[in-house]
């Protein structure tokens, strides 16, 4: 748990850290280490290394090398200041590995660092999740920002790598959601949208790893629902956010141990465990500051007048098919059964959340009035 939490807490301040063998040999200005196969033990000849540079998270430039024979590696111009950090990544046998964010080593301690590579392969071995820890806060007024620490689990002795085509790595969002931003494990263009989740493209190497993102969506403080689909078997899921200001109702869910940040903040948390691929995990989330009728209001609103919109548009339909249906199908020539029978599809599709039946539905309702006004028209009964 105490992992867990650590994770989450530097996700927040805006650094995920990588998994394996992150260690750094810093003398002066300079960092070395080696590219390793696992199975062999051996330096890699010959692959490429990128060193990313950040300064307090802001990226300032690349630089690419090459190893040497033993598998070795050197970059120049490394700055000893904390504030800045620097990721490694290399490729072999079409996997991509990288280490860090590593920044200055303090009190000059001389470490080394190791780039594991891995044999791969292109079918699932069986990807599961661990954990998938759900930080959420307040972004701004109406937007909440979810940021995801998730570890998957490879329970092979080879790395897989996952593409767009396979369609295994894919999350779930909650609906409208932007600004979906990588933070650990993966970049932009490895990303494949599609009907609100994203795939993604990257290697998972054997064993546990991380990767991490964060997106924004918008919310009422009075409440909104939430559908989280389970894409792969989930051991456990974690939402997390400050006490008193994010609530959670959820028949999925269970309230945990607050977490302790300081003697005037805590974080709540609500976790579930085994969760197996295809389910649906139901959050509703409100501000509990937010007055109980408020929410109330809130969660009727929007169903009951759904409700009265369908009677509306059902009676106003009944009265122009009564009125359009009587006496005047020989000057008027239109099969008024077929329409009114074409209405209650498109009213049933719209019940379901179909946008373009609501849309269809609401113009068919305005032909049979204008049908019936014409009607009225043309025998002169406007008293019925």
């Amino acid at each position: 748990m105490g992992k867990i939490i650590g994770a989450l807490l530097l996700v927040l301040v805006g650094w995920a850290y990588g998994t394996g063998d992150v260690s750094a040999n810093v003398i002066g200005s300079s960092i070395t280490g080696d590219v390793v196969h696992n199975r062999s033990g051996k330096g890699v000849m010959g692959a490429n290394v990128e060193i990313t540079a950040y300064k307090s998270g802001v990226f300032q430039y690349s630089n690419r090398t090459a190893t040497d024979q033993s598998g070795m590696f050197a970059f120049s111009d490394i700055q000893n200041a904390p504030e800045w950090a620097y990721v490694f990544k290399t490729q072999f046998e079409g996997g991509t590995y990288s280490v860090g964010p590593i920044s200055h080593t303090e009190n000059g301690n001389v470490q080394f660092l190791s780039i594991l590579v891995y044999e791969t392969v292109d079918i699932d071995p069986g990807i599961r999740i661990g954990q998938n820890a759900v930080i959420i806060r307040e972004e701004s007024k109406g937007v909440l920002k979810a940021i995801h620490s998730v570890t998957l689990l490879n329970p092979s002795s080879n790395a897989f790598v996952a593409t767009g085509k396979g369609m295994v790595l894919k999350f779930d969002v909650p609906e409208q959601s932007y600004s979906l931003q990588p933070l650990q494990g993966f970049d932009l263009s490895d990303v494949t949208e599609l009907d609100g989740q994203f795939n993604i493209s990257t290697t998972v190497p054997p064993g546990d790893s991380n990767i991490s993102y964060s997106y924004l969506f918008p919310w009422n403080p009075a409440g909104i629902t939430v559908d989280y689909k389970i894409n792969m078997p989930t051991e456990e899921l974690s939402f997390t956010g400050v006490e008193g200001r994010i609530d959670i109702d959820s028949p999925d869910l269970v309230r945990g141990t607050s977490i302790v940040m300081s003697e005037r903040a805590s974080l709540a948390r609500w976790e579930a465990a085994s969760l197996p691929s295809g389910g649906v995990v139901e959050l509703y989330m409100f501000d509990p500051r937010v007055s109980s009728l408020s929410r109330l209001l809130n969660v009727l609103s929007s169903p009951v007048l759904g409700l009265i919109s369908l009677l509306l548009g059902l009676i106003g339909a009944l009265f122009a098919f009564r009125h359009v249906n009587r006496g005047c199908a020989k000057d008027l020539p239109v099969n008024t059964e077929a329409l009114f029978d074409e209405l209650l599809m498109l009213e049933r599709d719209a019940r379901n959340g179909d946008q373009s039946s609501r849309l269809q539905a609401n113009a068919l309702r305005d032909r049979l009035v204008r049908l019936q006004l014409q009607r009225m028209s043309i025998s002169g009964d406007f008293t019925e």
